[in-house]
C-alpha cells in the first residue's frame, strides 16, 4: 500500500525553508521563550502530576480545609444569628415576639 504524500500548506514550507525570518530573530525568541517556561516552574507541576499519591494528597487536604472552613463559618453565623434573634426577643417586640411565641407553641405541640 503506498501513500500519497501530503500536500504541505504554503505556511508550512514557508517555515521549513526558513523564509519569513530575518536573520537569527528565532533564537532569540526560543531563548526568551524557554527562559519564561524555566521561571513559571512548569517542570516542578509537571512532576507533581506524575505522581498520583502526590496529587490524591494535595486534593484530600485541600478538601477537608474547605470542609472545616465551610464548619466554622456556618457556626459563626448561626451563633450570630441566634444571638440577635434572642437580642430581638428580649427586646420584647410586639410583632417579632408574637411570631416567635407561635413557633414555640407550634414545635412544643408536634414535639410528641
Amino acid at each position: 500500500m503506498h501513500r500519497k504524500p501530503r500536500a504541505r500548506s504554503h505556511e508550512h514550507a514557508r517555515v521549513r525553508s526558513g523564509a519569513g525570518f530575518s536573520g537569527n530573530s528565532l533564537v532569540p525568541r526560543i531563548v526568551e521563550l524557554s527562559r519564561r517556561l524555566e521561571e513559571s516552574s512548569i517542570a516542578e507541576y509537571v512532576e507533581f502530576m506524575r505522581n498520583p499519591r502526590r496529587v490524591i494528597w494535595s486534593n484530600f487536604l485541600g478538601g477537608a480545609a474547605r470542609g472545616f472552613g465551610f464548619a466554622v463559618g456556618a457556626s459563626v453565623l448561626a451563633a450570630i444569628f441566634l444571638y440577635l434573634l434572642s437580642a430581638i426577643i428580649a427586646l420584647n417586640v410586639p410583632i417579632i415576639g408574637k411570631f416567635v411565641s407561635e413557633i414555640v407553641r407550634f414545635v412544643e405541640e408536634h414535639r410528641g
